[in-house]
């Protein structure tokens, strides 16, 4: 036993100190206002520091790696300009954890000193020896779980693997099937998405293959819908009534259109020198849409009906595919400072961003990246006031200098001023750019009167107020869930040493422990939340974290019901609109609150069911909700038989529900209050009048705690170490809603996963069952008074 609670406290002991150690080793630079940057990734606006976390483990495999300098180097390789140069990434050449701010703008910052560096997820054996042909283990023996980017590249075998892969995707694409991939090729695949999440952050824009392969992409593109879609329309227009300018429209698209092919076809081309043609390509397709889109407003010849139907619907195709062009303009005018996977910090000025409709493959993202403020043209960054950005530009440069010049004695007072002032740099460019995203709402692509306060895209990715991301931030420096697994193996630690004189002590500090561990796992639930507007179940990671603390809750209400149930009970009755002074007083309450417990709890009740009433059959809980939860007059949407049975069913069953609900749930509500309100006059009851028994039921219910504990540590455990996909930690908005609203959404999936704990907690009291029934020993079972045999007590046999 005692060996046992060692190893385990040795486990505590490191699960505390893991968070410890990664901000000892980053504790000379404050990394706050960086990771509180603003930014927009995946849908939505979040700070810095969840995109460097969710990157940092798409690529190294966690979010916290340790890493080392590979075996041949110790400090970094020569040619590292500006200052900083000499001092390693490793001091003393010693592994070191980072974290994923740091790491993040380590990697945008000095990208050189990384080519070497092994931090590239490859820890499969069979994908190291096989096809990476890289060491399996280090000249000390230990397992290595990381390749660089140089050693990457380098590996011929490995790229020639994923060009076949891609060949038999493509064919099993084809023939409308799946490809079932082996476990070397899934890693693989896993390591080159690695390699491309880090090249995509490279702030690189001079480097001759940085951006060649998106860029080409959506150049591609643009093309294929200026050649398939837009030339015939053009030339059947131009034959009907096109005005003289469309044939030098269509003549300077053609031309800035093979100077772009006549550069992408040069082997030193860089998307920077594309800058000059994409910019003429803009505006030569924003003219062309202008155009096509007064034609389309005139009056056709009411002597030709049917050519004028002809000219309508070749004015409507024409309309489409030009605005369809300028938006695939517009995302290869993006493609030159950003690979898809960059930060993105500041709000666009595209009207085509900030569109709620359209195809989403043509849409620029509603953000700019953090390369295009700092190297983009006047062009790029046209409607940018030009004195914010340059003060962007001069606060990233001193950050950037500061945390280059490792040996510097002021280096952490010039970082933290230096990332202040770009926090404070963006945050005034985007508040200033807002009425420009505004007016660019009125129809700039399509003659639309849209409404800003109509646009949902444009309040999802507007500039976020102060403090708005606080919530964000709080959970990762709280990190709830490691405290969580932390506490509840403190819990079973304190379980497990309960005997003898010790057992009723250990019991209650363990419930106590036990307790606290849930509470972070309930407020980390919650922040997750309060983030994506959903119930914190919308993947594997939450729903398994709620259910370990379903079944922890559980574990602790079973125990504990002897010594809660007296109250519990007692102020239920209280609560009954049938309830007596004399009801009151049998629960302990004095004479003078008895009778006004009984004279006010009707009212109480009254009023609650009136709030609950209204919440369900009138008002809205989500503003996007058609109707209330329960409607009171029935809604046929169809007028077969089938469907007005149907639809009255579900309005009977609804008006059923909320009937118990008005009557049952101000009662819960007013039972659980008054149970707070005499829980410590109980408490108190129970320690002075020494009232043993209650507390030896509650004591000898220890295996409630024990496998709820013991469940729940496995949960937790299992979603804080095991990497994605599986267990992808990453906060998003992925749930889509499939039942009739999302209220039922939200208490079907919370009921139903809530259920998972209440099999697993049955699960883990079954293997103590198993347990004692290997190992037990029994007695013969006492024999019974002739009253409890009549009461159905009796003994085995």
């Amino acid at each position: 036993m005692l060996s046992v609670a060692r190893s385990i406290l040795m486990l505590l002991a490191i699960g505390v100190g893991a968070t410890a150690a990664v901000v000892a080793e980053s504790a000379t630079l404050d990394w706050s206002a960086w990771g509180g940057l603003p930014v927009y990734d995946a849908g939505r606006v979040m700070p810095l520091d969840t995109f460097a976390r969710t990157r940092v483990e798409r690529i190294c495999g966690r979010e916290r790696p340790r890493l080392e300098a590979a075996e041949a180097e110790t400090t970094q390789a020569p040619g590292q300009d500006g200052a900083g140069e000499g001092q390693p990434l490793f001091p003393g050449g010693r592994p070191r954890k980072f974290t994923p701010d740091e790491l993040l703008f380590s990697w945008l910052v000095e990208p050189e000193r990384w080519e070497d560096v092994p931090f590239l997820i490859a820890s499969h054996e069979g994908l190291r020896r096989d096809l990476l042909d890289v060491p399996l283990v280090d000249r000390r023996g230990n397992r290595l779980k990381y390749v660089s980017p140089r050693q990457f590249e380098q590996a011929v075998r490995a790229h020639g693997r994923l060009n076949a892969l891609a060949m038999m995707q493509q064919e099993s694409q084809r023939r409308g099937q799946s490809l079932p991939l082996e476990e070397t090729d899934q890693r693989l695949e896993q390591l080159h998405r690695a390699y491309r999440a880090y090249r995509e952050l490279a702030l690189d824009p001079g480097g001759p293959d940085a951006r060649r392969a998106r860029f080409v992409q959506r150049l591609m593109g643009a093309l294929g819908t200026w050649r398939r879609q837009l030339t015939q329309p053009i030339a059947l227009w131009q034959s009907l009534d096109a005005p003289p300018e469309v044939k030098e429209l269509v003549k300077g698209i053609n031309k800035a259109a093979g100077e772009l092919t006549e550069l992408i076809r040069s082997e030193s081309f860089s998307p920077t020198a594309a800058e000059r043609p994409v910019a003429e390509l803009c505006r030569l397709s924003r003219s062309l849409g202008a155009l096509a889109a007064q034609a389309q407003d005139r009056p056709s010849d009411p002597d030709n009906p049917e050519l004028a139907q002809q000219r309508r619907a070749l004015m409507d195709v024409l309309v489409e595919q030009t605005s369809r062009l300028l938006g695939r303009v517009y995302t290869l005018r993006e493609a030159i400072h950003e690979d898809g996977g960059s930060v993105r910090v500041v709000p666009s000025l595209s009207s085509f961003a900030l569109a709620d409709d359209g195809d989403m493959s043509t849409r620029p993202q509603p953000w700019i990246t953090l390369e295009t403020l700092l190297f983009g043209s006047e062009a790029d960054l046209a409607g940018y006031p030009d004195a914010k950005v340059a003060k962007i530009r001069a606060a990233f440069d001193s950050a950037r200098t500061a945390y280059l010049d490792r040996s510097s004695k002021d280096r952490g007072k010039r970082f933290a001023k230096a990332t202040g002032d770009l926090a404070r740099g963006l945050r005034v460019l985007g508040e200033a750019i807002e009425p420009a995203q505004r007016e660019l709402l009125v129809g700039e692509v399509d003659e639309k009167e849209v409404k800003p306060t109509d646009n949902a895209r444009l309040a999802a990715t507007a500039y976020p107020r102060p403090g708005k991301l606080d919530r964000e931030l709080l959970y990762h420096r709280l990190d709830p869930f490691l405290w969580a697994w932390v506490l509840t193996l403190a819990a079973i630690v304190s379980l497990l040493l309960g005997f003898g004189p010790l057992r009723g002590a250990t019991f209650f500090l363990g419930a106590g422990v036990l307790a606290a561990g849930q509470a972070f796992t309930v407020v980390g639930l919650l922040l997750r939340a309060s983030v994506t507007g959903m119930v914190p179940v919308t993947n594997m990671y939450e729903t398994v974290l709620f259910t370990g603390a379903t079944v922890a809750l559980l574990g602790l209400w079973f125990a504990l019901l002897p010594i809660t149930w007296p109250v519990i009970a007692a102020a239920w009755r209280v609560t009954a609109i049938t309830a007596s002074p004399q009801t009151a007083a049998s629960a302990g309450l004095s004479g003078d609150n008895a009778r006004w417990f009984w004279r006010t709890m009707p009212l109480f009740r009254g009023m609650l069911a009136v709030v609950v009433f209204y919440g369900l059959a009138i008002g809205h809980f989500n503003p996007s909700e058609k109707g209330p939860v329960f409607p009171l007059l029935p809604t046929f949407a169809s007028a077969t038989p089938a469907g007005l049975f149907g639809a009255t069913a579900i309005w009977l069953a609804g008006l059923a529900l909320l009937a118990w609900s008005v009557w049952f749930l101000p009662r819960a509500i007013l039972t659980f209050s008054l149970t707070l309100t005499m829980a410590p006059k109980a408490v108190w009851i129970l320690c002075t009048q020494r009232l043993t028994a209650p507390v030896e039921q509650a004591v000898a219910r220890r295996a409630f705690l024990l496998a709820g504990a013991g469940v729940a540590l496995l949960a937790y455990l299992l979603a804080y170490y095991v990497p994605g996909p599986v267990f992808d930690r990453g906060i998003g908005t992925g749930m889509a809603a499939v039942l009739r609203s999302n209220f039922w959404l939200a208490l079907h999936v919370l009921v139903i996963t809530a259920s998972y704990g209440a099999g697993a907690l049955a699960w883990g009291l079954a293997l103590i069952s198993l347990g004692y029934y290997t190992v037990g020993r029994y007695s013969s079972p006492p024999r019974l008074s002739a009253e409890a045999i009549a009461a159905g007590h009796r003994p085995a046999g």
